[in-house]
């Protein structure tokens, strides 16, 4: 990443400095000596985080800054709802269907929308039990949260294999 009196410069961007007016392919144009000239330097980009845990880096320390975990326990607890809905909204017609007409629904359907709610019972209990951000990071990022029950059934899941 280049710096120009401490902010960043970005490729193929246009920049002024000191009343000069430098076009958007400058740097892509320019000598390491014609940078040095100006004071630009090169400097490692930092490293990337996530985005929805953390504010940034401390610019001193590097140390990420955490956002804050208990809103962030809102949040996620709110997320793995909607997730859930998703997860049981295409099957949602053999409830209302069985609500109408008393036909049962299919035993494959009972099994995962139960599943699929135990799920998500236990990712709310998994997230409410963390104690920080980055334990909560940690959680959202494992296969014991990724992994959601799956419908396969070809008859009533449309995209089932």
């Amino acid at each position: 990443m280049y710096l120009l009196d401490g902010k960043p410069l970005r490729m193929d961007v246009a920049f002024t400095h000191n009343d000069i007016q430098y076009p958007a392919n400058w740097l892509r144009c320019s000598t390491q000596e014609d940078r040095d000239a100006i004071g630009i330097v090169i400097v490692p980009d930092p490293e990337p985080y996530d985005g929805r845990f953390y504010l940034g880096r401390d610019p001193e320390t590097g140390e990420l800054i955490p956002a804050d975990h208990s809103e962030l326990v809102v949040s996620w607890v709110e997320k793995t709802k909607t997730i859930s809905f998703q997860l049981l909204q295409p099957t949602d017609w053999q409830v209302a269907r069985k609500a109408e007409t008393g036909k049962e629904i299919d035993a494959n359907v009972a099994e995962y929308r139960d599943a699929t709610r135990a799920a998500c019972d236990e990712r709310e209990a998994a997230i409410q039990a963390t104690k920080t951000t980055d334990e909560l990071a940690q959680y959202i990022n494992s296969e014991a949260y990724t992994n959601w029950p799956v419908l396969h059934d070809p008859d009533i899941d449309p995209i089932a294999e």
